[in-house]
Protein backbone atom coordinates (compact mmCIF):
# COMPACT_ATOMS: atom_id res chain seq x y z
CA UNK A 1 0.00 0.00 0.00
CA UNK A 2 1.22 3.57 -1.02
CA UNK A 3 0.06 6.22 1.75
CA UNK A 4 -1.77 9.61 0.07
CA UNK A 5 1.32 11.76 0.46
CA UNK A 6 3.80 9.54 -1.04
CA UNK A 7 1.58 8.62 -3.67
CA UNK A 8 1.17 12.78 -4.66
CA UNK A 9 5.16 13.18 -3.94
CA UNK A 10 5.50 10.01 -6.37
CA UNK A 11 3.16 11.77 -8.48
CA UNK A 12 4.92 15.29 -8.22
CA UNK A 13 8.81 13.74 -8.90
CA UNK A 14 7.66 12.43 -11.80
CA UNK A 15 6.22 16.12 -13.54
CA UNK A 16 9.23 17.45 -15.79
CA UNK A 17 9.05 20.67 -14.65
CA UNK A 18 9.77 19.67 -11.26
CA UNK A 19 13.01 17.82 -11.89
CA UNK A 20 14.17 20.41 -14.41
CA UNK A 21 13.99 22.77 -11.54
CA UNK A 22 15.93 20.86 -9.21
CA UNK A 23 18.21 20.40 -11.67
CA UNK A 24 18.66 24.35 -12.09
CA UNK A 25 18.89 24.97 -8.80
CA UNK A 26 21.88 22.76 -8.39
CA UNK A 27 23.16 24.41 -11.69
CA UNK A 28 23.36 27.83 -9.79
CA UNK A 29 24.13 27.08 -6.93
CA UNK A 30 27.20 25.00 -8.35
CA UNK A 31 28.74 28.00 -10.36
CA UNK A 32 28.23 30.47 -6.99
CA UNK A 33 30.56 27.25 -5.78
CA UNK A 34 33.14 29.21 -6.59
CA UNK A 35 32.85 32.25 -4.30
CA UNK A 36 32.48 30.55 -1.58
CA UNK A 37 35.43 28.18 -1.88
CA UNK A 38 37.95 30.11 -3.09
CA UNK A 39 39.09 30.97 1.17
CA UNK A 40 39.85 27.14 0.97
CA UNK A 41 42.03 27.19 -2.56
CA UNK A 42 46.20 27.66 -1.50
CA UNK A 43 46.93 31.18 -2.76
CA UNK A 44 49.83 29.95 -5.19
CA UNK A 45 47.36 27.68 -7.54
CA UNK A 46 45.28 30.48 -8.37
CA UNK A 47 46.26 31.99 -11.35
CA UNK A 48 47.33 29.10 -13.65
CA UNK A 49 43.48 29.89 -15.10
CA UNK A 50 42.70 33.13 -16.55
CA UNK A 51 39.34 34.43 -16.87
CA UNK A 52 39.49 34.38 -21.02
CA UNK A 53 39.88 30.59 -20.36
CA UNK A 54 36.84 29.70 -17.91
CA UNK A 55 34.83 32.32 -19.45
CA UNK A 56 35.58 30.63 -23.24
CA UNK A 57 34.21 27.39 -21.92
CA UNK A 58 31.18 28.93 -20.24
CA UNK A 59 30.47 30.72 -23.39
CA UNK A 60 30.69 27.49 -25.44
CA UNK A 61 28.78 25.26 -23.20
CA UNK A 62 25.68 28.12 -22.26
CA UNK A 63 25.16 28.24 -26.50
CA UNK A 64 25.14 24.40 -27.07
CA UNK A 65 22.70 23.82 -24.39
CA UNK A 66 20.51 25.95 -24.96
CA UNK A 67 20.40 24.56 -28.69
CA UNK A 68 20.12 21.28 -27.04
CA UNK A 69 17.66 21.60 -24.82
CA UNK A 70 15.76 23.38 -27.45
CA UNK A 71 16.52 20.44 -29.84
CA UNK A 72 15.48 17.97 -27.03
CA UNK A 73 11.89 19.71 -26.39
CA UNK A 74 11.02 19.27 -29.75
CA UNK A 75 11.78 15.30 -30.16
CA UNK A 76 9.98 14.60 -26.65
CA UNK A 77 7.25 16.52 -28.46
CA UNK A 78 7.38 14.70 -31.41
CA UNK A 79 7.58 11.23 -29.82
CA UNK A 80 4.51 12.15 -27.48
CA UNK A 81 2.63 12.97 -30.51
CA UNK A 82 3.89 10.03 -32.85
CA UNK A 83 2.61 8.00 -29.27
CA UNK A 84 -0.50 9.71 -29.73
CA UNK A 85 -1.31 8.73 -33.53
CA UNK A 86 0.65 5.29 -33.39
CA UNK A 87 -0.73 4.12 -30.18
CA UNK A 88 -2.95 5.23 -27.78
CA UNK A 89 -2.85 9.25 -26.07
CA UNK A 90 -3.37 6.86 -23.04
CA UNK A 91 0.23 5.84 -23.01
CA UNK A 92 1.63 9.26 -23.58
CA UNK A 93 1.25 10.17 -19.48
CA UNK A 94 4.00 7.52 -19.28
CA UNK A 95 6.26 9.16 -21.52
CA UNK A 96 5.73 11.88 -20.05
CA UNK A 97 7.52 10.39 -16.73
CA UNK A 98 10.16 8.58 -18.50
CA UNK A 99 12.77 9.02 -16.33
CA UNK A 100 15.74 9.53 -18.61
CA UNK A 101 13.88 11.93 -20.74
CA UNK A 102 13.67 14.15 -17.78
CA UNK A 103 16.72 13.83 -16.05
CA UNK A 104 18.91 13.97 -19.44
CA UNK A 105 16.74 16.91 -20.33
CA UNK A 106 17.32 18.69 -16.67
CA UNK A 107 20.87 18.48 -17.09
CA UNK A 108 20.46 20.32 -19.98
CA UNK A 109 18.69 22.57 -18.49
CA UNK A 110 21.19 22.95 -15.34
CA UNK A 111 23.87 22.83 -17.37
CA UNK A 112 23.06 26.45 -18.98
CA UNK A 113 21.69 28.14 -16.01
CA UNK A 114 25.20 26.91 -14.68
CA UNK A 115 27.15 28.45 -17.48
CA UNK A 116 24.62 31.48 -17.21
CA UNK A 117 25.59 32.53 -13.89
CA UNK A 118 29.17 31.85 -14.27
CA UNK A 119 29.56 34.29 -17.15
CA UNK A 120 27.48 36.94 -14.88
CA UNK A 121 29.45 36.42 -12.29
CA UNK A 122 32.43 36.85 -14.02
CA UNK A 123 31.05 40.19 -15.74
CA UNK A 124 30.60 41.32 -12.35
CA UNK A 125 34.31 40.10 -11.19
CA UNK A 126 32.72 38.21 -8.70
CA UNK A 127 35.32 35.27 -8.89
CA UNK A 128 38.86 36.17 -7.90
CA UNK A 129 42.18 33.73 -9.22
CA UNK A 130 41.42 31.18 -6.76
CA UNK A 131 37.35 31.45 -7.68
CA UNK A 132 38.26 31.19 -11.05
CA UNK A 133 40.17 28.10 -10.67
CA UNK A 134 37.17 26.41 -8.67
CA UNK A 135 35.03 27.61 -11.68
CA UNK A 136 37.31 26.31 -14.77
CA UNK A 137 37.34 22.29 -12.15
CA UNK A 138 33.49 22.74 -11.80
CA UNK A 139 33.17 23.52 -15.55
CA UNK A 140 34.88 20.52 -16.55
CA UNK A 141 33.15 18.04 -14.40
CA UNK A 142 29.71 19.60 -16.00
CA UNK A 143 31.11 18.89 -19.35
CA UNK A 144 31.77 15.86 -18.41
CA UNK A 145 28.07 14.97 -17.43
CA UNK A 146 26.57 16.63 -20.11
CA UNK A 147 28.60 14.43 -22.58
CA UNK A 148 27.46 11.27 -20.73
CA UNK A 149 23.82 12.74 -20.53
CA UNK A 150 24.22 13.62 -24.63
CA UNK A 151 25.31 9.94 -25.44
CA UNK A 152 22.63 9.11 -23.11
CA UNK A 153 19.87 10.48 -24.98
CA UNK A 154 21.23 9.47 -28.45
CA UNK A 155 20.93 5.95 -27.06
CA UNK A 156 17.45 6.34 -25.61
CA UNK A 157 16.05 8.77 -28.44
CA UNK A 158 16.08 5.76 -30.93
CA UNK A 159 12.89 4.41 -29.42
CA UNK A 160 11.11 7.25 -27.55
CA UNK A 161 7.99 7.11 -29.54
CA UNK A 162 8.00 4.09 -31.55
CA UNK A 163 5.12 1.47 -31.08
CA UNK A 164 6.95 -1.41 -29.40
CA UNK A 165 9.06 0.50 -27.01
CA UNK A 166 5.79 2.40 -26.02
CA UNK A 167 4.35 -1.05 -25.52
CA UNK A 168 7.01 -2.43 -23.46
CA UNK A 169 6.47 0.37 -21.20
CA UNK A 170 3.48 0.14 -20.53
CA UNK A 171 3.52 -3.75 -20.27
CA UNK A 172 6.25 -3.36 -17.26
CA UNK A 173 4.19 -0.55 -15.75
CA UNK A 174 1.11 -2.82 -15.74
CA UNK A 175 2.71 -5.91 -14.19
CA UNK A 176 4.19 -3.33 -11.47
CA UNK A 177 0.62 -2.67 -11.00
CA UNK A 178 -0.22 -6.26 -10.93
CA UNK A 179 2.64 -7.37 -8.52
CA UNK A 180 1.60 -4.53 -5.74
CA UNK A 181 -1.62 -5.40 -5.62
CA UNK A 182 -1.13 -9.31 -5.64
CA UNK A 183 1.13 -7.76 -2.64
CA UNK A 184 -1.55 -5.74 -0.74
CA UNK A 185 -4.39 -8.33 -1.79
CA UNK A 186 -7.71 -5.93 -1.68
CA UNK A 187 -5.35 -2.79 -0.22
CA UNK A 188 -4.45 -4.78 2.67
CA UNK A 189 -8.31 -5.08 3.51
CA UNK A 190 -10.43 -8.18 4.08
CA UNK A 191 -12.26 -9.25 0.73
CA UNK A 192 -15.84 -7.44 -0.21
CA UNK A 193 -17.56 -10.50 -1.58
CA UNK A 194 -21.24 -9.38 -1.29
CA UNK A 195 -22.15 -5.94 -0.05
CA UNK A 196 -26.32 -6.55 -0.19
CA UNK A 197 -24.51 -9.70 2.81
CA UNK A 198 -21.75 -8.45 4.60
CA UNK A 199 -22.93 -4.67 4.82
CA UNK A 200 -24.59 -3.67 8.19
CA UNK A 201 -28.01 -2.33 7.37
CA UNK A 202 -27.35 0.92 9.53
CA UNK A 203 -24.11 1.44 7.37
CA UNK A 204 -24.65 5.15 5.90
CA UNK A 205 -23.78 6.06 2.60
CA UNK A 206 -20.32 8.35 1.58
CA UNK A 207 -21.01 9.99 -1.74
CA UNK A 208 -18.31 12.02 -3.81
CA UNK A 209 -18.52 15.67 -4.20
CA UNK A 210 -17.64 15.28 -7.56
CA UNK A 211 -17.84 13.25 -10.68
CA UNK A 212 -13.99 11.82 -12.09
CA UNK A 213 -12.09 8.48 -11.93
CA UNK A 214 -10.77 7.25 -8.47
CA UNK A 215 -6.79 7.25 -9.20
CA UNK A 216 -5.49 6.58 -5.47
CA UNK A 217 -7.26 5.59 -2.43
CA UNK A 218 -5.18 5.49 0.83
CA UNK A 219 -6.17 2.55 2.68
CA UNK A 220 -3.78 2.77 5.76
CA UNK A 221 -5.57 6.60 5.79
CA UNK A 222 -8.68 4.79 6.03
CA UNK A 223 -7.69 1.92 8.60
CA UNK A 224 -6.53 4.68 10.79
CA UNK A 225 -9.10 6.68 11.17
CA UNK A 226 -11.64 3.90 11.42
CA UNK A 227 -9.40 2.41 14.29
CA UNK A 228 -9.44 6.05 16.21
CA UNK A 229 -13.22 6.02 15.59
CA UNK A 230 -14.28 2.02 15.88
CA UNK A 231 -15.53 2.10 13.15
CA UNK A 232 -15.82 0.00 9.79
CA UNK A 233 -15.76 0.99 6.21
CA UNK A 234 -16.94 -0.89 3.53
CA UNK A 235 -15.59 -0.16 0.26
CA UNK A 236 -17.94 0.22 -3.38
CA UNK A 237 -15.24 1.52 -5.51
CA UNK A 238 -11.60 0.32 -6.28
CA UNK A 239 -9.12 2.52 -8.20
CA UNK A 240 -10.11 3.47 -11.85
CA UNK A 241 -13.82 3.78 -11.11
CA UNK A 242 -16.18 6.33 -12.60
CA UNK A 243 -17.54 7.75 -9.50
CA UNK A 244 -20.31 10.83 -9.17
CA UNK A 245 -22.51 11.89 -6.26
CA UNK A 246 -25.25 9.93 -6.98
CA UNK A 247 -23.51 6.67 -6.31
CA UNK A 248 -21.48 6.00 -3.12
CA UNK A 249 -17.71 5.35 -2.03
CA UNK A 250 -18.48 2.92 0.33
CA UNK A 251 -20.32 2.64 3.41
CA UNK A 252 -19.08 3.24 7.47
CA UNK A 253 -20.28 1.48 9.97
CA UNK A 254 -19.77 2.72 13.60
CA UNK A 255 -18.04 6.79 14.80
CA UNK A 256 -20.90 7.45 16.09
CA UNK A 257 -19.13 10.01 18.22
CA UNK A 258 -17.86 12.42 15.03
CA UNK A 259 -20.83 14.63 13.00
CA UNK A 260 -21.94 13.29 10.33
CA UNK A 261 -20.85 15.98 7.84
CA UNK A 262 -17.28 15.69 9.41
CA UNK A 263 -17.25 11.62 8.66
CA UNK A 264 -18.16 12.15 4.94
CA UNK A 265 -15.29 15.04 4.85
CA UNK A 266 -12.64 12.62 6.67
CA UNK A 267 -13.60 10.10 4.31
CA UNK A 268 -13.86 11.64 1.00
CA UNK A 269 -9.95 12.97 1.58
CA UNK A 270 -8.72 9.48 1.75
CA UNK A 271 -10.22 9.12 -2.33
CA UNK A 272 -8.27 11.26 -5.06
CA UNK A 273 -10.67 11.68 -7.99
CA UNK A 274 -9.62 13.38 -11.27
CA UNK A 275 -10.42 13.44 -14.54
CA UNK A 276 -8.10 10.74 -15.91
CA UNK A 277 -7.10 7.47 -14.56
CA UNK A 278 -3.76 6.64 -13.59
CA UNK A 279 -1.45 2.92 -13.82
CA UNK A 280 -0.13 2.38 -10.18
CA UNK A 281 -3.22 1.05 -8.11
CA UNK A 282 -5.30 -0.05 -11.37
CA UNK A 283 -3.95 -3.08 -13.16
CA UNK A 284 -6.87 -3.17 -15.16
CA UNK A 285 -6.26 0.23 -16.94
CA UNK A 286 -2.94 -1.08 -18.19
CA UNK A 287 -5.18 -4.14 -19.73
CA UNK A 288 -7.32 -1.35 -21.76
CA UNK A 289 -4.49 0.79 -22.19
CA UNK A 290 -2.49 -2.62 -24.05
CA UNK A 291 -5.72 -3.54 -25.84
CA UNK A 292 -6.40 -0.20 -27.33
CA UNK A 293 -2.97 -0.62 -29.10
CA UNK A 294 -4.01 -3.57 -30.48
CA UNK A 295 -7.14 -2.38 -31.49
CA UNK A 296 -5.43 0.76 -32.95
CA UNK A 297 -3.30 -1.59 -35.05
CA UNK A 298 -5.97 -3.39 -36.45
CA UNK A 299 -7.93 -0.07 -37.96
CA UNK A 300 -7.94 -0.14 -41.46
CA UNK A 301 -5.85 2.74 -41.60
CA UNK A 302 -3.04 1.11 -39.80
CA UNK A 303 -3.62 -2.69 -40.89
CA UNK A 304 -0.97 -4.15 -38.83
CA UNK A 305 -1.65 -7.53 -37.72
CA UNK A 306 1.94 -8.03 -36.31
CA UNK A 307 1.39 -5.33 -33.49
CA UNK A 308 -1.72 -6.84 -32.18
CA UNK A 309 -0.35 -10.64 -32.01
CA UNK A 310 2.59 -8.78 -30.19
CA UNK A 311 0.13 -7.21 -27.71
CA UNK A 312 -1.68 -10.29 -27.01
CA UNK A 313 1.33 -12.15 -25.89
CA UNK A 314 2.42 -8.90 -23.75
CA UNK A 315 -1.10 -9.84 -21.92
CA UNK A 316 -0.69 -13.13 -21.81
CA UNK A 317 2.66 -12.05 -19.95
CA UNK A 318 1.18 -9.84 -17.59
CA UNK A 319 -2.28 -12.46 -16.72
CA UNK A 320 -0.04 -15.30 -16.11
CA UNK A 321 1.62 -13.08 -13.33
CA UNK A 322 -1.95 -12.66 -12.03
CA UNK A 323 -2.35 -16.27 -11.86
CA UNK A 324 1.00 -17.26 -10.66
CA UNK A 325 0.92 -19.04 -7.60
CA UNK A 326 1.77 -17.06 -4.09
CA UNK A 327 2.25 -17.14 -0.83
CA UNK A 328 -1.52 -15.96 0.89
CA UNK A 329 0.88 -14.49 3.81
CA UNK A 330 2.18 -12.18 1.34
CA UNK A 331 -1.26 -10.41 1.52
CA UNK A 332 -2.06 -10.29 5.06
CA UNK A 333 -4.46 -8.21 6.04
CA UNK A 334 -3.16 -5.03 7.49
CA UNK A 335 -5.91 -2.90 7.23
CA UNK A 336 -9.12 -4.90 9.70
CA UNK A 337 -11.37 -2.27 9.57
CA UNK A 338 -11.40 -2.32 5.55
CA UNK A 339 -13.37 -4.22 3.38
CA UNK A 340 -12.84 -3.79 -0.28
CA UNK A 341 -14.21 -5.61 -3.75
CA UNK A 342 -12.05 -8.11 -5.29
CA UNK A 343 -10.47 -7.68 -8.67
CA UNK A 344 -12.40 -10.07 -10.94
CA UNK A 345 -11.18 -12.39 -13.61
CA UNK A 346 -13.91 -11.71 -15.73
CA UNK A 347 -13.46 -8.31 -15.71
CA UNK A 348 -9.60 -8.30 -16.31
CA UNK A 349 -9.96 -10.85 -19.55
CA UNK A 350 -12.70 -8.80 -20.60
CA UNK A 351 -10.61 -5.76 -20.64
CA UNK A 352 -7.37 -7.67 -22.01
CA UNK A 353 -9.36 -9.40 -24.95
CA UNK A 354 -13.10 -8.11 -25.89
CA UNK A 355 -11.42 -5.38 -28.10
CA UNK A 356 -9.01 -7.08 -29.89
CA UNK A 357 -11.64 -9.98 -30.73
CA UNK A 358 -13.91 -7.50 -31.97
CA UNK A 359 -11.65 -5.52 -33.96
CA UNK A 360 -9.39 -8.66 -35.26
CA UNK A 361 -12.62 -10.63 -35.43
CA UNK A 362 -11.75 -11.07 -39.45
CA UNK A 363 -8.23 -11.89 -39.58
CA UNK A 364 -7.13 -15.33 -38.81
CA UNK A 365 -4.00 -14.32 -37.91
CA UNK A 366 -5.39 -12.88 -35.19
CA UNK A 367 -8.01 -15.25 -33.95
CA UNK A 368 -5.56 -18.00 -33.74
CA UNK A 369 -3.14 -16.33 -31.77
CA UNK A 370 -6.04 -15.20 -29.27
CA UNK A 371 -6.94 -18.80 -29.00
CA UNK A 372 -3.35 -19.81 -28.46
CA UNK A 373 -2.96 -17.01 -25.61
CA UNK A 374 -6.33 -18.12 -23.89
CA UNK A 375 -5.66 -21.81 -23.96
CA UNK A 376 -2.26 -21.02 -22.03
CA UNK A 377 -4.14 -19.35 -19.56
CA UNK A 378 -7.15 -22.00 -18.98
CA UNK A 379 -4.79 -24.17 -17.76
CA UNK A 380 -3.16 -21.60 -14.44
CA UNK A 381 -4.86 -20.25 -12.10
CA UNK A 382 -7.64 -20.86 -10.09
CA UNK A 383 -11.46 -22.18 -11.08
CA UNK A 384 -12.73 -19.11 -11.46
CA UNK A 385 -9.64 -17.28 -13.66
CA UNK A 386 -9.59 -20.75 -16.04
CA UNK A 387 -13.41 -20.52 -16.65
CA UNK A 388 -13.16 -16.71 -17.53
CA UNK A 389 -10.29 -17.65 -19.89
CA UNK A 390 -13.02 -20.07 -21.66
CA UNK A 391 -15.79 -18.13 -21.52
CA UNK A 392 -13.56 -15.11 -23.14
CA UNK A 393 -12.27 -17.95 -25.87
CA UNK A 394 -15.88 -18.88 -26.83
CA UNK A 395 -16.70 -14.99 -27.46
CA UNK A 396 -13.65 -14.76 -29.27
CA UNK A 397 -14.25 -17.97 -31.72
CA UNK A 398 -18.15 -16.65 -32.07
CA UNK A 399 -16.96 -13.69 -33.23
CA UNK A 400 -14.31 -15.18 -35.52
CA UNK A 401 -17.46 -17.37 -36.91
CA UNK A 402 -19.58 -14.31 -37.61
CA UNK A 403 -16.84 -12.42 -39.17
CA UNK A 404 -14.75 -14.42 -41.41
CA UNK A 405 -15.72 -15.23 -45.08
CA UNK A 406 -13.00 -17.09 -46.29
CA UNK A 407 -14.04 -21.06 -45.31
CA UNK A 408 -10.95 -22.49 -44.74
CA UNK A 409 -9.87 -19.55 -42.61
CA UNK A 410 -12.70 -19.99 -40.34
CA UNK A 411 -11.54 -23.58 -40.04
CA UNK A 412 -7.96 -22.78 -38.95
CA UNK A 413 -9.45 -20.89 -36.03
CA UNK A 414 -11.89 -23.37 -34.79
CA UNK A 415 -8.83 -25.98 -35.45
CA UNK A 416 -7.21 -23.79 -32.69
CA UNK A 417 -10.11 -23.22 -30.84
CA UNK A 418 -10.87 -27.22 -30.22
CA UNK A 419 -9.46 -27.23 -27.09
CA UNK A 420 -12.58 -25.17 -25.20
Amino acid sequence: MISKWRWLLDQLTGRLWIRATLFAIVGVATALLGVMAETFVPSEVGDIIGADAVGTLLNVLATSMLATTTFSLGVMISAYSAATSNVTPRATRLLRRDTTSQNVLSTFVGSFLFSLVGIITLTIEGYGERGRLVLFIVTICVIILVVVAILRWIEHVNGLGRVNETTGLVERTTLKAIAARRTAGNLGGHPLRDAALQVPNGAIRIHPDRTGYIQHIDAAGLQDWAARHDATIYLAVLPGALVHPGEPLGWLDGADDVDLEDRHEALRRVFTVADERTFEQDPRFGLIVLAEIASRALSPGVNDSGTAIDVLSRQLRVLLAWAAPHDPADAEIVCPRLYVPPLHDDDLFDDAFTMIARDGADRAEVQIRLQKALEALANVGEPAFRLAARQQARNALARADAALGYEPDRQRVRAAAAWI
